[in-house]
């Protein structure tokens, strides 16, 4: 695959090349002959002259040779033009043309790369807006602008955002490495792209906007790489659009919880890949990462000449999940010898409204001086007496010499436009509004902790293959398992489930309970019935005297509230009386991206708070613990508030195992456990329900 073709070719064939301005052939001609020092070479059949370089009636007709076609004619003559360029011996093709696979037409999209498998040429797109290179001032797209040289690769499913995107950049003096459209990625996607913009010297961020993925595992890996190297390239990325999901993504608890954004949240996190939630995060993130080094402590200084913003930037701060700095008695000390009074010399520091270049220089590189300060937030607001050329000079000269990250955010519009462009232009991290520089600062910081996070899962050997074969691998039919099989494929994954038995009748009820012990629980056994509970299909303290009447109040209240539901029997579990906590432990599989495991609060309430995590499966020791740290409950199981902790261990543990079993047995699409009592101390887990769905 020859990547290097299509970012730095030295001869570029524009198929499609149009003398009609306003047409993309002759946007894509006009662009690449402004600035590029390659050659360019206009292919139509009509011939003629086309801003002053020649028109080639066919690629054939080329004298020299031609590294990048770039292809912009109609869906039904690309296979042909493409054949052509093929002969030609091209290292890479951009197709332009649309009338793909957006449209349903995949059969002529996979003739594409057909094509390009058998000339051995690199395939990007079809439908896609082009490529760039400012640092060759190639821009071979249509797209009217495009950014100065800089250290940012932006790789875009979108054409259309691409060019709003490209447009932001150079309105905010934003420089690029590379910029790609990926179009439909008949041949290349994200994966293959990172591969390359890892080893480019010219890139130091990697922007990506997508609106799905195909080889996540692909992704993940080559994510995971780049976080590993000495100096990474932090990945950004902008995700839209939601793959709907069918009726039996609802069909269990953990399916309900597990929507397919929450998949990709998972990618993302355990890849080492920051999400921004809009296209300013974007820029803002890669802003903070480009002027800053990577902080792993977390204790941020705010320095501000008003208040209110100061206060704001607090509560971001604690949002983002960073600390306010501690400064030392020394710094006060110094902050007090010259600060008015009515000045604040704890963090954040308010120097005062009238506070002008030279106090805020003063206070600067006192708090920058600290060591109990890892990262610092300038606010600014423009007031009568502010100098803020002067503060942005001072702020610069400070970043010159301070290696600690700093965000500035000058508040305003005309009042502090100046002084922003002197800070952007000395290439400082700047943020419009207290609440983004937090975003920057904790997307930083987010990026710090996930650096060498990547151990591998634990296997466990006392996995019972035997049984999960059977129930699993080897059935002749997709669907729900019966809960009693459930509950086998449960104990063959090592999970301990309370003692049990299946009846069809009261006198059968009965015995079970003498022989599981008093009391017991009586469930509904039925493919039709998800919320049991609800549907009157769980009978509480049963005992051996009660078991018959139980039996029949169940079946009558079956009869009442879901009179066509089949009822394949009753499980009849021991009841659990020692304390525990309901916890729900599942897995969920997407046929096109993955699997993900998910743990939270269980029983009645799980789809009420909705407080659950979820990992992309396989998760080792350090995913399972972020999962935990995301739950509202956690506080709950290590003993708030003087309570006895819960066995959270064990419960690491259940989530690890079920990891495993999704990743080793495909064939289950859903699995749940819920609830599954966790118990306080080292009691371990009990699962007490589970449904497992297979194809």
């Amino acid at each position: 695959m020859s990547l290097p073709a299509v970012f730095t070719p030295k001869s570029i064939a524009v198929i499609g090349a149009s003398t009609r301005p306003g047409s993309v052939g002759n946007d894509i001609v006009k662009n690449l002959a402004e600035h590029f020092v390659g050659d360019i070479y206009p292919i139509n059949p009509k011939g003629g002259e086309l801003y002053g370089l020649p028109v080639f009636a066919s690629i054939a007709d080329v004298p020299g040779s031609v590294e990048l076609a770039v292809v912009a004619v109609p869906a039904r003559l690309v296979p042909t033009v493409l054949k052509q360029a093929g002969e030609k011996k091209i290292k890479a093709a951009v197709i332009i043309s649309a009338g793909f696979g957006e449209v349903g037409n995949y059969e002529d999209e996979e003739k594409l790369v057909e094509l390009a498998e058998q000339y051995g040429f690199t395939l990007i797109g079809p439908n896609c807006l082009g490529v760039m290179n400012p640092h060759l001032k190639m821009n071979a797209s249509f797209a009217p602008t495009m950014p100065e040289a800089g250290s940012i690769a932006f790789l875009s499913q979108s054409g259309a955002l691409g060019t709003a995107i490209l447009d932001y950049a150079c309105s905010h003096n934003l420089g690029f490495s590379k910029f790609l459209s990926l179009g439909n990625k008949a041949a290349v996607d994200e994966a293959v792209l990172l591969r390359y913009l890892a080893d480019d010297p010219e890139t130091k961020v990697i922007l990506l906007y997508v609106e799905g993925l195909r080889d996540i595992e692909s992704l993940h890996k080559v994510a995971q790489e780049i976080r590993q190297v000495r100096h990474p390239k932090p990945i950004i990325v902008l995700k839209s659009g939601q793959t709907e999901r069918g009726a039996a993504a609802a069909s269990s608890h953990t399916g309900a919880l597990a929507g397919n954004d929450e998949l990709y949240d998972a990618l993302f996190r355990q890849a080492g890949i920051i999400r921004a939630q809009k296209i300013e995060d974007l820029f803002l993130y890669a802003e903070c990462f480009l002027s800053n080094p990577v902080f792993k402590k977390d204790r941020v200084a705010v320095i501000t000449n008003a208040g209110g913003p100061g206060v704001l930037l607090t509560d971001a701060l604690v949002r983002e999940q960073l600390t306010m700095a501690h400064f030392s008695e020394s710094t006060k000390q110094e902050l007090q010898s010259f600060l008015p009074e009515a000045a604040s010399v704890e963090n954040p520091v308010d120097i005062l409204g009238d506070a002008d270049a030279g106090r805020y220089s003063q206070t600067l590189e006192i708090v920058a001086a600290d060591r109990g300060v890892d990262a610092m937030i300038i606010l600014l607001t423009p007031q009568s007496m502010t100098e803020v050329e002067e503060t942005a000079l001072a702020i610069i000269e400070l970043k010159r010499r301070s290696k600690k990250p700093i965000v500035v955010s000058l508040l305003g519009g005309e009042r502090v436009e100046a002084g922003l462009g002197l800070l952007q232009d000395a290439q400082l991290a700047t943020a419009d509004f207290p609440e983004d520089a937090a975003q920057g600062l904790g997307a930083m910081h987010q990026y710090s902790q996930w650096q060498g996070s990547s151990k591998k899962p634990t296997l466990f050997r006392n996995f019972s293959h035997q049984t999960l074969q059977k129930l699993v691998k080897n059935r002749r039919q997709s669907g729900w398992l019966r809960e009693d099989q459930a509950l086998q494929v449960l104990t063959a994954c090592g999970i301990r489930v309370a003692p049990w038995q299946v009846v069809r009748s009261a006198s059968g009820t009965q015995s079970a309970v003498q022989a599981i012990g008093e009391p017991a629980v009586l469930k509904c056994m039925s493919p039709d019935i998800l919320h049991k509970s609800d549907a009157g299909g769980v009978v509480l303290n049963v005992t051996a005297e009660t078991a018959r009447a139980s039996y029949d109040q169940l079946m009558a209240a079956l009869e009442k509230s879901h009179p066509k539901a089949t009822i394949t029997g009753v499980l009849v579990m021991q009841q659990v009386q020692e304390s525990f906590q309901e916890m729900i432990i599942g897995g969920v599989r997407d046929p096109n991206l993955g699997a993900l495991v998910g743990v939270g609060m269980g029983g009645v309430f799980t789809e009420i708070f909705k407080d659950a995590a979820f990992g992309l499966v396989p998760v080792n020791e350090h995913v399972i613990e972020e999962m935990l740290g995301r739950l509202k409950m956690t506080a709950l199981l290590k003993g708030a508030r003087g309570t006895k902790h819960f066995d959270v261990p064990a419960l690491k543990e259940t989530v690890a195992r079920i990891s495993q079993a999704m990743r080793q047995y495909p064939e289950i699409t859903e699995l749940d456990i819920n609830p599954i009592l966790l118990f306080q101390k080292s009691g371990g887990v009990m699962a007490v329900d589970a449904r497992v769905k297979v194809r």
